[in-house]
């Protein structure tokens, strides 16, 4: 049997160590302790749980290159199934943070985790969708930790996003110009400011603004991948502006940066796209392209180099070259039925306008 004087010294030190960490103390002991626990526990797995599902979007994503890329991969309702548990599990730990740890006393957070929770379930209900409950996180976080600058301008950030992805453009753009201006914005936020902001111009097709601001976001960030991504899409803005020159040595950046093979094939017939028949060799750019079809790699794409090499030659006004090249990315197409599709209904308008003409 334990000796009974022994059993009382243990649990009379236990209790006063749980007196010393109460919530409504005020004290060094306890600040640590809340503290402490919060970090190195839920608020750690939490972080944890929303970057496994930030990263299962990021490799499940599908880019769609007919289109301008989007700024962040944020998934779409088919793909939040997947991600699902973890986002849960993200806004459970959150909330026993906030629920077991939180010390308000005298109207004053004394933990100073308890921000990052709330600004971690916010973020999680954002990846889930859920952008009412998302913008109603951030701005609590916006209202009640006013006084940390950094954790107040990431929340709006957020909440800008959201506003976003509500199609609140004219919310999201005050909450923009809002954090844009403020001079206490941290540089480590200023990336991901100015490539949110591109992307609500984006998504209001005023490129010329995007094209500014994501320039402004690759200037300032450090992350290969991001910048990668982010000069792929101002060369987009660019050929969207009619800019073809600088889309092209946009692309041609792309390119240098040696991005995964998806992303380098469609720089590569980007920049062949951008070709400028003003400023540029068009000799130059098909041999390109000719290397292209020799890589072994690009073999089940090479209906889509074929069908590019009638877009240059479309701008050189060589239609026998037109038509040559589209009847061969018609034959060697395999795997890529919608470019097969594109091939054919081409030489369908052309042999309709050829036989109007005759008519």
């Amino acid at each position: 049997m334990k000796n009974p004087f022994r059993l009382f010294i243990t649990l009379l030190a236990t209790g006063a160590l749980l007196w010393g960490c109460s919530k409504t103390k005020d004290t060094f002991t306890a600040r640590l302790y809340h503290e402490m626990v919060s970090k190195f526990n839920p608020l750690f797995n939490g972080e944890q749980a929303l970057l496994k599902a930030q990263l299962t979007l990021e490799t499940s994503h599908k880019e769609d290159y007919e289109k301008i890329l989007p700024v962040f991969l944020v998934g779409d309702e088919s793909s939040v199934s997947s991600i699902k548990p973890d986002l849960e599990k993200a806004i459970e730990k959150g909330s026993k943070v906030i629920s077991n740890h939180s010390m308000m006393i005298r109207n004053s957070q004394k933990n100073d985790y308890i921000d990052n929770s709330y600004l971690l379930i916010g973020k999680a209900r954002f990846y889930d969708r859920d952008y009412l409950k998302a913008l109603e996180t951030f701005n609590y976080v916006i209202l009640e930790f006013r006084q940390n600058d950094d954790v107040r301008l990431e929340a709006e950030l957020w909440a800008a996003r959201t506003e976003t992805a509500l199609e609140n453009f004219v919310n999201a753009k005050d909450r923009f110009d809002r954090i844009y201006r403020d001079e206490e914005l941290p540089r480590k936020l200023k990336d991901d400011v100015y490539a949110a902001y591109a992307q609500l111009e984006i998504d209001q097709g005023r490129y010329s603004n995007a094209y500014q601001l994501i320039t402004q976001a690759i200037e300032k960030s450090n992350e290969k991948e991001q910048i990668i991504r982010w000069l792929y899409i101002a060369g987009q803005l660019q050929s969207r502006l009619g800019n073809d020159y600088d889309a092209s040595l946009l692309f041609k950046k792309v390119i240098k940066k040696n991005p995964p093979y998806e992303m380098l094939f469609n720089a590569q017939l980007s920049r062949a796209r951008a070709y400028d028949v003003d400023l540029q060799d068009p000799s130059k750019v098909y041999e390109e392209l000719q290397k292209m079809l020799d890589d072994e790699k690009n073999y089940d794409n090479r209906d889509k180099i074929y069908y590019v090499m009638a877009e240059v030659a479309d701008k050189m006004d060589d239609f026998d070259k037109v038509i040559s090249f589209l009847n061969k990315s018609v034959r060697v197409s395999t795997t890529n039925v919608e470019q097969k599709a594109l091939s054919y209904l081409w030489l369908g308008e052309i042999n309709f306008d050829e036989k109007k003409v005759k008519f």
